[in-house]
């Protein structure tokens, strides 16, 4: 049965424009879609394709899954997590309990894409100090894309405490 979500477009800001469309290649940069009639019930015990949603990355033959974030589901919105993937520009193609949504519901398919290149990919050059007990502070070295870490602000914060959850999870997978 086809279903009759729409998809108006993508970003990775929350409530970006869909011209920020590009991230990290090592994977962990969130995408927020946009559209209508999605399944909004992310939330269950039971795995089910009639409350589900799912998100694809497609360059010609090359298909990845993003990671979907539920608890930021709702039938307006879908989050999830690019994987590691090489620099391309990528179509994101979105399932809602288990039908593929066709390119003809999209209001625009160029504005729901994904593109991973380098120099939005955090590069961690020196690490001091590189050992120490519990606690102790470390300075980072490197080149990150934004002073803004966190992917729930819309935006700077002012108060000079930022949370690095985005290097966190690059350097889990280090």
């Amino acid at each position: 049965m086809p279903t009759d979500a729409v998809v108006y477009y993508a970003t990775v800001r929350k409530n970006g424009p869909w011209t920020q469309n590009t991230g990290s290649t090592q994977g962990g940069t969130m995408l927020w879609i946009y559209g209508i009639r999605f399944a909004p019930n992310g939330f269950s015990s039971v795995p089910s394709t009639t409350t589900t949603n799912t998100v694809q990355l497609v360059d010609g033959y090359s298909v990845y899954d993003c990671q979907m974030h539920i608890d930021k589901i709702t039938d307006t919105q879908l989050t999830c997590y690019a994987p590691v993937m090489p620099q391309s520009l990528y179509q994101i193609r979105v399932y809602v309990n288990g039908n593929l949504i066709p390119l003809y519901q999209y209001s625009n398919p160029e504005q729901a894409t994904f593109a991973p290149v380098p120099s939005n990919t955090p590069t961690i050059t020196n690490i001091v100090p590189q050992s120490g007990t519990p606690e102790t502070m470390i300075s980072l070295s490197g080149v990150f894309e934004t002073a803004c870490f966190s992917r729930d602000i819309v935006g700077c914060s002012d108060d000079n405490n930022p949370l690095i959850s985005r290097l966190e999870n690059f350097l889990k997978r280090r």
